[in-house]
């Protein structure tokens, strides 16, 4: 039984479609950010934070796509394919947990009771753009680099997809 109750678990062939479905949405909306973030907005003008808004957004993003490739483990013959692209990913973006945990919990960070002891209160608002790249909490992201790091990450789950449905 599933744990939600249902008298079936999903079968590795529905895990697989749902994964990569989610991996694709993931990479448009990191497509999207990226795009954004190396733009001007019309709402630039009226919103001094759209640039910092946009980037929480493509970090979410991220994640997600990390997640939604994850997910792909639950499949065991794509295991060792999908650790391998999720550890070079990782290896590009090594931060990106680091800033998903700051953006989203803001507010214990915000009074200095956030679990990482290497963020304060007094780095949560402050960054620094470079051209392409933004700095913040002691890293440096670089939007094209990362953008080509998602993509890497969303070919590789797309071949272990296809490989998966070619063997079936």
């Amino acid at each position: 039984m599933a744990e939600n109750g249902s008298t079936t678990a999903p079968s590795d062939g529905a895990i697989m479609e749902r994964a990569f479905s989610y991996c694709n949405e993931s990479m448009k909306t990191i497509i999207l950010q990226c795009r954004r973030l190396q733009t001007s907005e019309p709402e630039d003008s009226d919103f001094l934070f759209r640039k910092l808004a946009d980037l929480r957004f493509l970090i979410l993003s991220l994640d997600r796509l990390y997640k939604s490739a994850h997910l792909m483990r639950k499949v065991p013959s794509t295991m060792s394919d999908v650790d391998k692209a999720l550890r070079k990913f990782n290896n590009s973006i090594p931060f990106l947990k680091k800033f998903r945990d700051v953006g989203e919990h803001f507010d214990e960070y915000s009074v200095d009771s956030g679990r990482r002891d290497d963020v304060t209160r007094f780095e949560l608002q402050v960054g620094k753009w470079n051209d392409d790249s933004f700095e913040w909490l002691g890293e440096t992201l670089n939007i094209l680099d990362t953008k080509n790091a998602a993509k890497e990450l969303f070919i590789a789950m797309r071949d272990i997809k296809n490989n998966f449905f070619s063997q079936t």
